[in-house]
């Protein structure tokens, strides 16, 4: 994808603008399928959703498995490009294109894995910065920031 660099666990740091991106593989389940035997949409944004939980996880080192998450959906907007079916095992690219004072912009996709070409869907997301105890958005803290800029230098 030309100007990346590496950073093991199929994260990538895009160069030049310094974007983070992280690639998550999810097998389609029986029970994501619609009466018309493929993914039924609103799956999509699950898949979307673990992509991006993923990505906190690993540069910002959110928990995965806690009610306690400091980032909310603002927007989302998706373009659904080809069904999918069961049996396919998928690739979800999760890149942040935008890091502001309380939210951050995502950009992703999904492809059919062993056919990088071949998107099913992709996807803008602006999450914002949330503190449920004050009911209101809320600056991305400052050690989160490090963690971001940490991942960068590192390419």
């Amino acid at each position: 994808m030309g100007n990346e660099i590496e950073l093991g666990s199929g994260s990538r740091l895009n160069q030049p603008g310094g974007l983070l991106s992280d690639t998550l593989n999810i097998n389609v389940r029986f029970s994501d399928l619609d009466a018309m035997g493929h993914v039924n949409n609103a799956r999509y944004l699950t898949y979307f959703e673990e992509g991006r939980a993923a990505w906190f996880h690993r540069f910002a080192d959110l928990p995965t498995d806690s009610f306690d998450y400091p980032v909310i959906v603002a927007r989302i907007e998706i373009d659904y490009l080809e069904p999918i079916s069961l049996g396919c095992e998928l690739k979800v690219e999760t890149t942040c294109v935008r890091l502001g004072t309380k939210s951050l912009d995502f950009h992703g996709s999904i492809s059919i894995c062993g056919e990088p070409d071949r998107l099913a869907s992709r996807y803008k997301a602006v999450m914002v910065w949330y503190d449920y105890g004050l009911g209101q958005s809320v600056p991305i803290p400052e050690n989160i920031r490090r963690q971001f800029s940490s991942e960068l230098q590192k390419g």
